[in-house]
């Protein structure tokens, strides 16, 4: 059976979107890590925001190396801190005054802080990378073509083109 060749474009679309494929699951996978490890360190603190991957969230996370510290972050300084405005500054000073940190905190909070971090270093990695697909789905005629059909968006299409490959596949 002969094999139709595939453009550069689509070669390089695929191994980019494999590749933000990994590093979300990687995100994903970091954000339940560290979900199990705040229920068992400061349960209260997850329940402000319910998700670990909010960007107020994990900005206010990486505030203070030891996580015992954010108890006694000021307004002024929440209200400084990316992301974190009027609203979130009002939920964690609510946490704040019903915190309660178990003895795991004093081992699982530099854990904790250290996966916020790579949290959002992963998520401008792939915010990069989403950046370079859309750049080069734009020389994809596929990618170009399916980004047409309602409901499919860009990422979404340089996937599709990246795995195809070549239309010329299909009789």
């Amino acid at each position: 059976q002969e094999v139709a060749p595939v453009g550069q474009t689509e070669q390089r679309l695929k191994a980019f979107t494999r590749r933000r494929k990994q590093l979300v699951d990687d995100r994903m996978r970091l954000s339940m890590r560290m979900q199990a490890d705040l229920q068992a360190a400061c349960p209260g603190l997850l329940a402000t925001t319910g998700q670990t991957d909010n960007l107020w969230f994990l900005n206010f996370i990486t505030l203070r190396d030891d996580l015992e510290k954010l108890k006694r972050v000021r307004r002024g300084t929440l209200l400084a801190t990316p992301w974190i405005g009027k609203g979130y500054a009002a939920k964690i000073q609510q946490w704040q005054r019903e915190a309660t940190i178990s003895e795991a905190c004093n081992y699982l909070g530099p854990m904790i802080v250290a996966d916020a971090r790579q949290m959002l270093a992963l998520r401008e990695q792939i915010l990069a990378m989403e950046a370079q697909i859309e750049s080069l789905a734009g020389h994809s005629a596929l990618a170009t073509r399916i980004r047409t059909v309602p409901g499919f968006g860009s990422i979404c299409s340089a996937e599709l083109a990246g795995e195809i490959g070549s239309i010329a596949r299909f009789t």
